[in-house]
């Protein structure tokens, strides 16, 4: 039997699962790298593995499409660092993935699980 509080293996989060999840956590509020993986991490109950080596590329390749902007903050005392928020753009593709995680979430709930309750 399955242990479901084991972290789920890293099979695929990539870019487009990464987009996503980054897209609803900056629905809140902005954020630093830090504090997004953190909240990803919290959120999933340690389920999803967050790679700060797929977070920065997404980052990065969000902010060059417009999807989010950044501003560099250096707090009294402490290391300088990146905060992302939405723009407007981001926004709406925040709701658009929103809307097309949930249909594809309900779509593969129907097959893999048929009614039953999901492992």
């Amino acid at each position: 039997m399955k242990d479901s509080t084991k972290p789920v293996k890293d099979e695929g989060f990539g870019f487009a699962g990464a987009q996503t999840v980054i897209l609803a956590i900056l629905l809140e509020k902005e954020r630093h790298a830090y504090d997004i993986a953190r909240e990803i991490r919290r959120l999933s109950e340690d389920r999803l593995p967050v790679h700060f080596g797929t977070l920065y590329p997404t980052l990065y390749r969000m902010e060059r499409d417009g999807l989010i902007a950044s501003t560099v903050e250096q707090p009294v005392g402490e290391r300088q660092r990146r905060t992302y928020c939405l723009t407007d753009k981001g926004h709406a593709e925040a709701v658009r993935s929103r809307m097309a995680w949930n249909n594809f979430a309900t779509a593969m709930n129907k097959i893999v699980n048929r009614g039953e309750e999901p492992i």
